[in-house]
């Protein structure tokens, strides 16, 4: 008491919430990234992806196994390439958009599914760079599933860095 004075380290927050504070921020790091990944997973499918023909797709599939479903697949003449990619496009930007809200808050059992759900992505498409007769694109995606799992794994395991 009547002694020199002491000098200690000041922090902002006693260490166990600024541990804490650090898992969240992982979460959040998490959020971003996925978010950022998944817009350009989109944009970089969209650009090469080649065309499908979806009418003769689903003439080959249903008209021989389902007899009067001809109407059905008469009427699939009418989707167009553009407007499919573009629906199946709003479909993902909106499961990217909600899905980052839960990562965000910090949900670890859907990151944690979410982070296993990537690692069997990107070990199947590790795989099929093993095949000839693979997109284009997978080449170029799989750095960012790649990415995408080691940010969620990041956030739900609490790593390091």
């Amino acid at each position: 008491m009547f002694g020199p004075p002491t000098y200690t380290k000041k922090t902002k927050y006693p260490e166990y919430i600024n541990e804490e504070h650090k898992k969240t921020a992982k979460y959040h790091h998490a959020a971003y990234a996925y978010l950022l990944i998944g817009i350009v997973y989109l944009a970089v499918f969209y650009v090469t992806m080649p065309s499908h023909d979806f009418a003769g797709i689903l003439e080959d599939i249903f008209a021989e196994n389902i007899p009067g479903i001809d109407n059905i697949v008469s009427k699939s003449d009418t989707i167009s390439y553009d407007s499919l990619v573009t629906s199946i496009g709003v479909f993902a930007g909106t499961l990217f958009l909600g899905l980052t809200y839960f990562i965000y808050n910090g949900y670890r059992t859907l990151v944690i599914i979410l982070a296993i759900f990537y690692l069997i992505r990107f070990l199947i498409a590790s795989a099929a760079l093993l095949s000839e007769d693979t997109f284009d694109s997978v080449e170029y995606v799989l750095p960012l599933i790649g990415m995408t799992f080691y940010m969620l794994a990041r956030a739900s395991w609490n790593l390091r860095p």
